[in-house]
């Protein structure tokens, strides 16, 4: 209640504030309007305060622009206000805005809430949104109304459909889903419609899949739709690429030497076998300075990956781990750290003490060999640089956070790069960019009223001609394809950071350009590709735009293909 009293009063500042700005048409850019550019700054520097007042305001546009900021912000403080908004709003849009926000926070507290706006929402479009909204922030109490909640309407199936998905990201499901889901993928439902549920059916694929694998097969068979069809083959486990494997020997070493490409000298590594002690000093040589980065990390992550067969034998890995944790390599420090967290990994050890830490008989633990060098972590830690590093202060925290016993906490990034937002009013509500690679080129539209200080900082970087040349270091069949990386192995970025924008209802599909994070408000200036829809990824990765022609290209791409050149269009 004092919530409410103080969201009216702050209701009002927000009204005077408003009023004193010339209102604009309908029809108008978002970046010709005053009042909608302040909200977006407060987007951007993530000022719950000022948002809050104009969610009162008499013009629903700022109501429901202030409302979607805040599925960006995702600050609990302004959950009681998107309530009052999504339970008493006239403005079907900004009801809209409330829910995906409320949503957003993933608060599981918001679920009764949710449940009580759904029973009076009276928009079908919002009764989706809200439904979605519950997944999200998903408890027991959702995954029983999921299970039971039986619509008719396709608006509705469609929200229990993207509810389950949301709520199986967060763990929470239920094994009669299954049973569910398959009914939904009858091809008298909308392929929208079959590919949440072949989503779904892949995020709660251990929870009794093989009862239905014979009616799988058969509705595989039937399926036209290839995006749907990709993710019924991951469930079916067809057309799973086997990499060959290569034992460490003198051939080995003949044909890596003769490479010339250093990706290729990196997916060389990837197929190596091996535990023996030539092979470890190999490795090691190879993250050595001098190296391409991408080989040195490849080389480090190869290293760990074959260390895990050495049955009794710790002092190798844990000796590796200590020198990239020495090496001053944000990259290989994030490696080691990774490492030391893999609970799967441990050694059987014939001579222990009693007080050594044990998952069973004679075992050892990285845990136990690193607990009590937390005082080499915190030195480590602080010689990164930020926030260029910041992506590996998250690692080297979660490894802390393990070797304390204690639960991982994500850290805040400090607002450090203002946006321009003289440079962002004068782009157009469609910007295009071409990017023309060694494969061919490939036509992009970006959406700077969707995500604007994104794509303002991203297309600054394309006219600087910062991505000219930059390779294509990460590709995953039937995912992604990522670049823009300065280091070229997808542990670089600029000496900043930029804020998530999931402030619209964009939606990762086929051919969708988002931007890579290791979090929320760590986005540098990598992006990637998708080669097919990937709803996991939804509201939590910037979206940018979309390819609109060179599609052919982007399925081409292979690691170590070049981007020659990345430019805007000019009509």
């Amino acid at each position: 209640m004092n919530a409410l009293k103080t969201f009216l009063s702050i209701g009002v500042i927000g009204f005077l504030l408003i009023s004193c700005h010339k209102k604009t048409s309908e029809d108008e850019s978002l970046f010709n309007d005053p009042v909608a550019l302040k909200i977006l700054e407060f987007q951007d520097t993530r000022d719950t305060k000022q948002l809050i007042g104009y969610l009162k305001a008499k013009d629903k546009k700022y109501r429901a622009l202030s409302a979607l900021a805040f599925a960006s912000i995702q600050d609990t403080v302004a959950l009681p206000y998107l309530y009052f908004a999504l339970m008493s709003d006239e403005d079907d849009a900004t009801r809209k805005a409330a829910a995906y926000a409320i949503g957003q926070t993933a608060d599981s507290s918001s679920v009764i809430t949710l449940f009580q706006a759904l029973e009076g929402e009276t928009s079908r479009e919002n009764q989706r949104t809200i439904l979605e909204a519950i997944g999200k922030c998903s408890n027991k109490k959702a995954v029983e109304f999921f299970s039971d909640f039986n619509p008719q309407k396709m608006e509705l199936i469609e929200g229990k459909l993207l509810g389950m998905f949301r709520s199986s990201l967060r763990k929470q499901s239920d094994s009669s889903w299954v049973t569910q889901g398959l009914r939904f993928l009858n091809t008298s439902y909308t392929a929208e419609t079959r590919l949440m549920t072949a989503s779904l059916l892949w995020r709660i694929r251990n929870l009794g899949l093989d009862k239905i694998s014979t009616d799988l097969e058969k509705i595989w068979a039937a399926e036209k739709d290839p995006e749907v069809k990709i993710v019924l083959s991951k469930l079916l486990k067809k057309n799973v690429p086997m990499n060959d494997t290569i034992w460490f020997d003198k051939d080995f070493i003949a044909k890596y030497n003769a490479l010339l490409n250093p990706y290729h000298k990196a997916e060389m590594l990837k197929t190596l076998q091996g535990n023996k002690s030539p092979v470890f000093e190999f490795l090691t040589n190879e993250t050595k300075a001098g190296n391409a980065n991408v080989v040195i990390t490849e080389a480090a992550q190869t290293f760990v990956n074959l260390s895990k067969t050495l049955y009794g034998n710790h002092k190798v890995l844990s000796g590796f781990i200590s020198e990239c944790l020495s090496s001053d390599d944000p990259a290989l420090i994030s490696i080691a750290c990774l490492t030391i967290i893999d609970t799967t990994i441990e050694f059987v050890h014939f001579e222990l003490a009693s007080s050594v830490e044990r998952r069973g008989p004679d075992v050892i633990t990285l845990k136990y060999l690193f607990k009590h060098k937390l005082n080499f972590l915190d030195t480590v830690r602080n010689k990164l640089s930020l926030p260029r590093d910041m992506e590996t202060l998250v690692d080297i925290d979660k490894a802390i956070a393990y070797l304390q016993g204690v639960t991982y906490k994500k850290p805040e990034p400090a607002f450090n790069h203002p946006v321009n937002w003289e440079y962002v009013a004068k782009l157009k509500a469609k910007e295009k960019v071409k990017l023309t690679t060694n494969k061919g080129v490939i036509i992009m539209e970006w959406l700077p009223e969707s995500a604007p200080a994104s794509v303002a900082n991203i297309l600054q970087l394309v006219d600087s001609g910062f991505y000219n040349g930059k390779f294509f270091h990460r590709v995953v069949p039937d995912f992604v394809i990522q670049g823009g990386c300065p280091r070229g192995d997808g542990w670089g970025s600029l000496d900043w950071t930029q804020r998530s924008e999931f402030s619209n209802y964009l939606k990762y599909t086929r051919g969708t350009v988002g931007l890579a994070s290791s979090g929320r408000d760590t986005e540098g200036v990598q992006f990637f590709i998708t080669h097919c829809a990937t709803p996991n990824l939804d509201g939590r990765y910037t979206i940018l735009g979309c390819v609109t022609e060179g599609m052919d290209v982007v399925d081409k791409v292979v690691v170590g293909d070049r981007i020659l050149k990345m430019e805007r269009v000019v009509n």
